[in-house]
């Protein structure tokens, strides 16, 4: 009888791998076929990139680059996502990109840089507050700024800016009557990836008090300051900077 049984079981064992078979089989029929990758496709993608994580641990900032085929550019906004990934939260949708999300330590600001109502064009520092409210933007410098810091006391900023640029320079009282100088090399290095000719202008150090909105100057000169970054206790930032003759004819 247990012969008979276990005959029985195997018969229906079969009969079950039969129907799941089967019913695989017509899962597969039904599913369309795979097509090609076309260009359209590549404008679909997002890119996520920069991102930050709040002094408390619970939110990472990041940006997402979208393409859009018609303008011919790629524009990025800011997000926020919750560390265990449950929330996402959409921070900006201007025309124009936000970029280098950086909390204050203090938890409070959102700050990052943008070109959004600049009339050079240029990345200025914005502030979010995390309670609420629009952005608010809190430098005004002529060349724009690529690098910043928060002080550990998330009262200052140390601020990378540029001069102003002087490709276009203005005639009479009108400032919208301009002509193109014309371009006088001088220097070893004299161009740049997506920079085009350089000029005589720097890349300074500069310090923004956060409550007067005041940016004061603090290293002049003919050389270029990159990466501040502030002591733990906030009475020094250190930079890292090319000082010597002709620099650059060398990376050191």
């Amino acid at each position: 009888m247990s012969k008979s049984i276990d005959r029985s079981r195997s018969r229906i064992s079969g009969l079950t791998l039969t129907g799941i078979l089967m019913a695989a089989t017509s899962v597969v029929a039904q599913a369309p076929a795979p097509r090609k990758l076309t260009l359209a496709d590549i404008y679909r993608l997002r890119e996520g990139s920069a991102p930050e994580l709040s002094p408390d641990g619970g939110w990472v900032a990041y940006t997402v680059g979208t393409t859009d085929s018609v303008k011919d550019r790629t524009t990025r906004d800011l997000f926020m996502t919750s560390w265990d990934g449950r929330q996402t939260l959409r921070l900006t949708t201007s025309p124009s990109s936000e970029g280098t999300p950086r909390w204050s330590p203090d938890g409070r600001y959102l700050a990052f840089l943008s070109d959004r109502e600049d009339p050079h064009e240029v990345q200025q520092v914005w502030l979010l507050n995390r309670e609420g409210g629009e952005a608010e933007r809190i430098t005004n410098l002529p060349g724009g700024v690529s690098q910043y810091a928060w002080s550990p006391d998330s009262k200052r900023l140390a601020l990378i800016a540029s001069d102003p640029n002087p490709d276009t320079v203005t005639t009479g009282s009108d400032t919208s009557t301009r002509r193109t100088p014309p371009i006088v090399i001088n220097r070893f290095q004299f161009k740049e990836d997506e920079t085009g000719y350089l000029g005589k202008e720097r890349d300074h150090l500069y310090v923004l008090a956060l409550g007067s909105r005041k940016a004061t100057l603090l290293m002049p000169g003919s050389y270029n300051e990159l990466a501040p970054s502030w002591s733990p206790d906030g009475k020094r930032i250190s930079f890292v900077s090319k000082r010597q003759d002709d620099f650059d004819r060398t990376n050191n």
